[in-house]
């Protein structure tokens, strides 16, 4: 999982130099289906065109070696194969504070 901006150039990092996205961006894709678990970004979109920022899914190719023998549940796919998923137009604003 990425993210970049309006005019799509990646965003990497915030201001301070950390990493625009808190959590595990790297996930296995198993069955055709992947889970994100606890992402945050740590900073809001309004720095950015339009203030708005789009989150892109894509695979990366495995560095894992499969075995030639082939399974009627598990078939290889290659990364190549499977387009990204493009989530437009994500406005990210600042958690309120609450007043207890």
């Amino acid at each position: 999982m990425a993210v970049c901006d309006t005019n799509g150039q990646w965003i990497s990092e915030n201001e301070e130099g950390s990493a625009f996205l808190k959590g595990k961006t790297e996930v296995e894709l198993y069955h055709g289906e992947v889970v994100f678990q606890k992402i945050y970004p740590r900073d809001v979109s309004r720095a950015y065109p339009e203030g708005k920022v789009n989150m892109v899914i894509y695979p990366k190719p495995s560095l894992v070696q499969f075995s030639s023998m082939s399974s009627s549940v598990e078939e290889r796919v290659n990364a190549l194969d499977i387009e990204p998923l493009l989530i437009s137009d994500v406005i990210i604003r600042a958690k309120k504070k609450s007043t207890d």
